[in-house]
C-alpha cells in the first residue's frame, strides 16, 4: 500500500520543490530521535525522509504522482467502487502497480534507515572522541596541577631559605 507522501511532510500536491526541501528539514529539525524525545521518533523520522526521497526525485515524483491521483485525490469514488466490487470476484480495476515506483520506494525506505543508522554512528563517534578529549583534558590539566604545586612547595623552600 502505498503512503501519502504529500500529508507525510503537510504538503500539497501542488508544492514545489524548494518546499518539499524546507519541510523536509523543518521536520527533521522537530523529528530527530537526537532532538525528539517520543517514542515513535526514529520511525517518523523514517517515514519523512522516505517522503522526501521520493517527492524530491523529479522522475519518482512523476511515477508517484500518477498514483496519488487514483489513491487519494479519487478516494471517495474509488472506495464507492471497491465496495460495489468487493461483493463480486473481479479484481479491483483501479489497483495501481508501478513496479519501478515500488523499488523507487523500497530504495527510499532503506536509505532512510541508512541515514539514520548513520547519524547514530556519528553521535557516537563524536561522543567517544569528546570523552577521549575530556580525559587527554582532565590528564593534562592534572599533569599540570601537579607541577604548578611542586613549583610551588619549591619556590616557597628556596624563599624561607633567604
Amino acid at each position: 500500500m502505498y503512503k501519502n507522501y504529500y500529508a507525510v511532510l503537510g504538503l500539497t500536491k501542488s508544492a514545489s520543490k524548494s518546499e518539499v526541501k524546507s519541510r523536509f528539514r523543518q521536520l527533521a529539525k522537530q523529528w530527530h530521535p537526537d532532538v525528539c524525545k517520543e517514542p515513535n521518533a526514529t520511525h517518523k523520522m523514517q517515514e519523512i525522509t522516505e517522503a522526501y526521497l521520493i517527492l524530491y526525485d523529479d522522475e519518482a515524483r512523476n511515477r508517484y504522482d500518477k498514483i496519488y491521483v487514483n489513491l487519494f485525490e479519487k478516494k471517495e469514488t474509488f472506495r464507492q467502487e471497491y465496495q460495489s466490487q468487493k461483493t463480486s470476484s473481479r479484481k479491483n480495476v483501479h489497483e495501481v502497480q508501478d513496479d519501478t515506483l515500488d523499488k523507487w520506494i523500497l530504495k527510499a525506505q532503506k536509505q532512510a534507515i541508512d541515514i539514520l543508522q548513520q547519524s547514530f554512528d556519528d553521535v557516537i563517534g563524536i561522543s567517544k572522541r569528546g570523552c577521549l578529549y575530556s580525559l587527554y583534558s582532565f590528564g593534562l590539566s592534572t599533569i599540570i596541577y601537579v607541577v604548578v604545586i611542586i613549583l610551588a612547595i619549591i619556590a616557597l623552600k628556596f624563599w624561607n631559605k633567604h
